[in-house]
């Protein structure tokens, strides 16, 4: 048995950005946020007039005022559980959306996702990030798994209360929103991709400057001109808020041509590893493992590294060349220290027997065989060394700073530690 020091290399990679472009209909704002178009003026390439689809309130009386079909889904949490949100159903969006509130509340992960929004009057607006989840209807046995953008707003509807004192709804016709003629905010927004996978047969016209009843396999949903109470400006509201103003635009510029190292944002494991390498290892010390499991939990692993063995004696046996190569590392790994013979193993306390192989590589200059030890085989309690141990956080530069910094100098040097990850001296009790 022979005892071999080894250590893991975390290697993070830049992350690539998928830009979309897409065009959603103007809906209603809340008076306290600003319009998406009035902070800047965006120029871009022009988009035809039959591919935008918008609502017009210019023109209609203060007591008319068109309402938007809305519906209370089920949406999937990170839990697995199901939240009740509002919904507003959009034939004319080429997108979902979701707002950061609700995102949050339901705790699903997002992952970055450039996007760029465009809208009537050739206004932008950015999403940065996207989430997926499910949502669910109330009235059916509906599911969609659907990917939304997330934005700071998205709208309150309607935009007052409306009076239905004396409307009609038939008693046999299931609201998909209940409350749809209280002005509340919305979560989500549906856009054509779902739209009318939900649009079932039946629709009823309740009277004359009244909203129609269509429905859905949400429920019946409410939309349509009506005469209610006065609101406030009838001119016409945009749907989404995020556009950037000037002074986010500069801040993002700074940013930009500043290069700041990120914060450290560790989790308790990686916190944990610090804790325990900065308390325990000293110049010219021995570093100990990390473990954050007792090596109670480790199987046996004799059979298993025995196994590794036979199979790659197996292999070295139709290859002389192969086989010399391999002999000589492994002397070599000896000669230097970089492993020592047990004379006496003491199976009867905690240990690991790390099996091993041999890799090719014709391409490399230095070394064309490598052998891997595998700390990450399993024993027979199916937890590995690897298992056991804390991974530590990755503390090298970002690739893109490094690759930045290459451009910064006239002259740049590469250089490689021989053998580098044998240079570290285990402690005698983690042998």
């Amino acid at each position: 048995m022979w005892l071999i020091a080894h250590q893991h290399l975390n290697v993070r990679f830049a992350q690539n950005h998928i830009t979309l472009s897409c065009i959603i209909r103007n809906y209603q704002l809340p008076t306290n946020i600003k319009s998406a178009g009035s902070s800047r003026r965006t120029e871009h390439a022009a988009i035809p007039n039959d591919n935008v689809g918008s609502h017009s309130h210019l023109n209609m009386s203060s007591t008319e005022q068109i309402i938007l079909a809305t519906a209370l889904v089920l949406v999937k949490d990170s839990s697995g559980s199901y939240q009740v949100g509002r919904a507003l159903l959009d034939s004319c969006s080429q997108v979902n959306f979701i707002t950061e509130e609700f995102s949050k509340k339901l705790s699903v992960s997002k992952h970055k996702h450039r996007l760029h929004v465009s809208s009537i009057c050739s206004s932008l607006a950015n999403v940065k990030y996207q989430t997926l989840t499910s949502i669910k209807s109330r009235h059916s046995n509906l599911e969609l798994a659907l990917n939304f953008g997330i934005t700071n707003h998205i709208a309150y509807q309607p935009s007052s209360e409306i009076n239905i004192s004396s409307w009609k709804v038939p008693p046999n016709t299931p609201l998909a929103d209940e409350q749809f003629f209280k002005s509340k905010r919305v979560d989500l927004l549906l856009g054509a991709e779902s739209f009318f996978d939900i649009l079932s047969v039946g629709q009823i016209k309740l009277y004359e400057n009244l909203p129609v009843l269509q429905k859905t396999l949400l429920g019946w949903i409410v939309s349509g001109k009506c005469k209610g109470q006065p609101f406030a400006s009838p001119a016409a509201k945009c749907l989404l808020s995020f556009e950037d103003t000037v002074s986010d635009q500069l801040e993002m510029m700074w940013n930009i041509e500043e290069v700041q190292p990120a914060s450290k944002s560790w989790s308790p494991a990686h916190v944990a590893c610090e804790s325990l390498y900065r308390e325990t290892v000293h110049q010219n010390a021995m570093v100990r493992l990390p473990f954050k499991d007792s090596l109670d939990c480790l199987g046996l692993t004799h059979n298993i590294a025995l196994h590794h063995f036979c199979s790659v004696e197996r292999r070295l046996s139709s290859n002389r060349a192969l086989k010399q190569d391999y002999q000589e590392f492994m002397k070599q790994y000896r000669e230097l220290g970089h492993m020592s013979r047990v004379e006496t193993p003491k199976t009867n306390e905690s240990h690991y027997y790390i099996p091993h192989h041999c890799v090719l590589k014709q391409s490399s200059t230095s070394s064309k065989l490598r052998v891997v030890f595998d700390a990450s085989c399993p024993t027979t309690s199916q937890r590995s060394l690897n298992d056991i141990l804390l991974v530590g956080p990755t503390i090298q530069s970002e690739l893109y700073l490094l690759l930045l910094q290459f451009r910064l100098h006239r002259y740049a040097l590469t250089a490689d530690i021989v053998k580098m990850y044998r240079q570290i001296l285990i402690d005698k009790p983690d042998r």
